[in-house]
């Protein structure tokens, strides 16, 4: 197959890319780039970059089996132009609306656009918030990508973009008090907090998951789910994970991670793991089997092929 989508998550294209089939992207501008990060993952092979001008002639030239949509401005460009399409949901309709989605104008716009193309949504909280029907695909994490967890650097990592802009909704406040006055590494494009810094490159972060202690996750529902991509790589690494308490968190209390209600308990449990680098291998080794059973990447390449193979026409 032949595919077109857009740049707005690197981490979430190369997951896509490992389905297999030939991709056009095209760029988009996000913290002030216009450009493949390349802090964040490697362009895969199998992806070429065009321009919107070239690829919507050849949407309209039907040279695409489908076209990967993943906000209402990338359908609202292709919709109309005779190309299957799929529109992904990676965000909640609460955050949305926290930061000035107009209910009304998705309503009398969005919601027309949506019934022309087949919805997927990457995890049940965000299907729920929204209320729409569509496709459940959780993302799925490639063991052979990562391990090799050493934690002989006892510090706490977080990775994050904006964290202190959109701090209303990411848990950062809670974040930062549980990690106060504890050595502590960010990772990210964080202009507003000193000392936090992008990756040099995929391997660089995925270095940081192998070295540092313990990993600390604080995403707040009903925003977000209670994990990220950056979290579940961390435990397929092998890194322990404290994590807020959260009803879609993977990780069962001291069994494959700890979780907690308050920063008091996150911190008891950053505190412990920090001081105990065998506890810490020990809960993070339980942690990359959880990560094994419940998001596999088999299972996200496997949904994704049987998904196109009932969208485009055989």
């Amino acid at each position: 197959m032949r595919l077109l989508t857009f740049n707005w998550h690197e981490s979430y294209l190369h997951l896509l890319a490992s389905i297999g089939h030939d991709w056009d992207v095209v760029l988009r501008r996000k913290g002030g780039r216009t450009d493949w990060w390349r802090e964040v993952r490697p362009m895969p092979e199998t992806m070429t970059i065009v321009s919107e001008e070239e690829a919507l002639a050849r949407a309209a030239r039907g040279v695409y089996d489908a076209v990967m949509c993943h906000n209402l401005l990338d359908l609202g460009l292709v919709v109309d132009l005779g190309t299957p399409t799929c529109t992904i949901f990676h965000t909640s309709r609460d955050l949305e609306v926290a930061f000035g989605l107009d209910v009304a104008s998705f309503d009398r716009v969005g919601r027309p656009l949506l019934e022309k193309t087949t919805i997927v949504f990457v995890s049940p909280l965000k299907q729920a918030s929204w209320d729409l029907p569509g496709t459940v695909i959780l993302p799925g994490v490639d063991l052979a990508d990562y391990g090799g967890y050493t934690g002989e650097v006892a510090r706490i990592l977080h990775v994050g973009n904006l964290k202190r802009e959109l701090s209303s909704v990411n848990g950062m406040p809670m974040l930062e008090s549980a990690a106060a006055g504890l050595p502590f590494t960010l990772l990210g494009m964080n202009p507003t907090i000193p000392g936090s810094k992008l990756s040099a490159d995929w391997d660089d972060s995925r270095a940081h998951f192998r070295s540092h202690r313990v990993y600390l996750h604080t995403t707040m529902p009903p925003f977000e789910d209670g994990y990220n991509l950056a979290m579940l790589e961390a435990m397929a690494t092998g890194m322990p994970v404290v994590a807020l308490a959260h009803q879609t968190c993977p990780v069962t209390n001291g069994v494959d991670g700890f979780t907690g209600d308050d920063v008091q308990a996150l911190r008891l449990a950053l505190l412990e793991l920090l001081e105990d680098a065998d506890r810490a291998r020990e809960i993070g080794a339980q942690g990359r089997n959880t990560v094994a059973r419940l998001f596999p990447i088999e299972r996200f390449r496997a949904r994704w092929s049987e998904l196109l193979a009932s969208v485009c026409p055989s």
